[in-house]
């Protein structure tokens, strides 16, 4: 901004004169210039700043300190929000109602004494109307005393929410994310997933995957948003190829991915959302409706920046216990509260909210938009990417969050290269939820059944081996794979059974059918040659009895009745 003579400068006599009294400067000059420059040269010696900034009240040195904290500038309608706004005012009705002598607020106060002024800061790119300290005046008063003590000692007396736990996992919901991730990686490997004209995952799609992901916990609403976000990451990892509207995988860089260690991997993930400008976090929040949207933007980017700073900041004030998310959200609010709007105006988003339509202008509603985008971010993208652990609402750094937040070692937690498997005899095969290369070789050749002990239990069964030959998977490589990565041999009559289905395909097969059954031969005779009960029939056992389908069971039977004859089912 500008310095101390140039602010001077350009003010009107009465102010000048305003000022000069309340520093107890008694200029004895010619001009305007050199009244300036004499009240700059004593204005500028910490004697006269310590004198001054003693006679402001509390409520003028609370809002001095402020702008301090803020480097010296602050967005003039969220400073005037805060702290009162300055009377406009020209010189001849300054001269006549002498504003100073009763300032109406802390923002009156600071302004006819001379330590802010105002102006327009063009860094950014829309200029924004800001009160500042002149960039001379600004580090005297930064010396006279440590503006952030305050703060800091309201943060030290604030309790610890009960129920805290005293383990965090060092990955913490992280974990899971990097699981569900190679569950919707291992889908595309292994299915169609077609997508949706606006690049979304078909509901078909989504559901059949839906079972296999770590979700226990979630509503409906967050299922929702924490698998848009999951889309989202893979899309941004150049995992995908543009085969539109079936995804395809690109091999490499997933391969490259898994086969690294579990906090290289998060990070990875981390930074695909950290640098994802077109990724709106705002937009996420299903409680809001979002109008007009031609004639106003907000700007992800910036948002999740300041929020990822001021918790981290808050965090280190905590020396590192846990801490409630509204009490992190209500001190955001005091200190910070324009965060996501730099220009400190809160009439310029159109937003709704979504169930009472009523629009959410105003700083009155910033609990709704920007609290709500706090919240979203606490709760989505810093706790699914293992940065935040929360258990009953109290709220703590991971290992990782220490980490991404705070420039500190990442947790070290090796990727295993082996191991992690345990195959059965029947073949079932676990896999632990952590080997996740394992894991997603394993999905190609044997179908996903449950969750067990931490872990993932598969199948092995003729179709899913089938689909691993389909991809260039043959039967020794499936033996080799899965006795390389046991924990335990592989049962060798498992293994023979493999082996053998490689040598002679399908020995045995097992179907699910329906037993027709008529009176007499002639009575099957008849159905026989409706084409609906001969198209479904799999086979003949005897002069009255036949094989069909199940799943044609209620053709057959409404076809069987329009012929004239009746059908009892057991």
């Amino acid at each position: 901004m500008r310095l101390l003579k140039s602010c001077l400068l350009d003010e009107p006599l009465p102010r000048l004169s305003a000022i000069a009294d309340a520093w107890d400067i008694a200029p004895e000059v010619a001009s305007t210039r050199e009244m300036a420059e004499a009240m700059a040269e004593r204005m500028l010696t910490r004697d006269a700043v310590n004198k001054a900034i003693s006679a402001l009240q509390p409520e003028a040195q609370a809002a001095l300190g402020a702008l301090v904290a803020a480097s010296g500038r602050a967005p003039a309608a969220a400073f005037e929000r805060r702290f009162g706004a300055v009377r406009p005012m020209g010189p001849g009705k300054l001269e006549r109602e002498r504003p100073w002598l009763a300032p109406a607020n802390p923002t009156e106060t600071l302004w006819y004494r001379g330590f802010i002024f105002r102006g327009f800061d063009r860094s950014l790119s829309n200029p924004v109307d800001v009160f500042y300290l002149p960039t001379d005046l600004l580090p005297v008063i930064a010396e006279i005393r440590d503006w952030r003590t305050e703060r800091a000692q309201t943060q030290a007396g604030q309790t610890t929410p009960a129920g805290a736990s005293s383990a965090i996992p060092p990955l913490g919901m992280g974990q899971h994310t990097l699981e569900d991730v190679v569950t919707l990686l291992s889908h595309i490997q292994n299915a169609p997933v077609r997508l949706q004209p606006d690049g979304r995952w078909q509901a078909r799609s989504a559901q059949a995957v839906e079972p296999m992901l770590r979700q226990a916990g979630l509503d409906d609403a967050q299922r929702r948003r924490r698998f848009a976000f999951m889309e989202r990451l893979i899309a941004r990892m150049g995992w995908l190829r543009a085969t539109h509207p079936t995804l395809r995988l690109t091999p490499q860089p997933v391969m490259d991915w898994l086969q690294q260690p579990p906090a290289t991997q998060l990070r990875a993930l981390w930074e695909a959302w950290r640098n994802d400008a077109e990724w709106n976090d705002l937009r996420q929040i299903e409680r809001l409706s979002f109008e007009m949207e031609h004639a106003w933007s907000n700007h992800p980017l910036a948002e999740r920046a300041a929020v990822c700073h001021l918790l981290a900041e808050w965090a280190q004030h905590r020396a590192g216990q846990p801490f409630s998310l509204a009490e992190f959200i209500r001190d955001v609010r005091t200190t910070h509260p324009d965060f996501a709007r730099v220009d400190g105006r809160y009439d310029t988003w159109h937003i709704r909210d979504a169930i009472t339509g009523n629009f959410l202008h105003g700083f009155e509603h910033w609990d709704d938009v920007e609290g709500a985008l706090i919240a979203g971010l606490l709760e989505g993208p810093l706790h699914w990417l293992g940065a935040l652990q929360i258990d009953n609402g109290a709220a703590h750094l991971t290992g990782f969050g220490r980490h991404v937040l705070l420039d500190e070692p990442a947790p070290q937690i090796a990727a295993g290269e082996t191991g992690g498997l345990r195959a059965g005899p029947d073949g079932e095969v676990w896999v632990s939820g952590a080997a996740l290369w394992q894991r997603f070789q394993l999905a190609r050749i044997a179908d996903w059944i449950s969750f067990q002990n931490g872990g993932h239990v598969f199948r092995l069964s003729p179709a899913s081996l089938a689909r691993g030959r389909e991809q260039g998977i043959s039967a020794p490589r499936v033996i080799e794979f899965l006795q390389r990565h046991s924990d335990t041999p592989a049962p060798a009559s498992l293994l023979r059974a493999i082996r053998q289905w490689g040598e002679r395909g399908v020995e045995a097969r097992l179907e699910v059918a329906t037993l027709l059954r008529a009176k007499d031969a002639p009575t099957l005779d008849a159905m026989l040659t409706l084409p609906a009960v001969r198209n479904a029939m799999a086979e003949r056992l005897s002069p009255t009895c036949a094989i069909v389908r199940a799943r044609d069971a209620d053709d057959l039977v409404a076809e069987i009745t329009r012929s004239g004859l009746l059908v009892e089912r057991a």
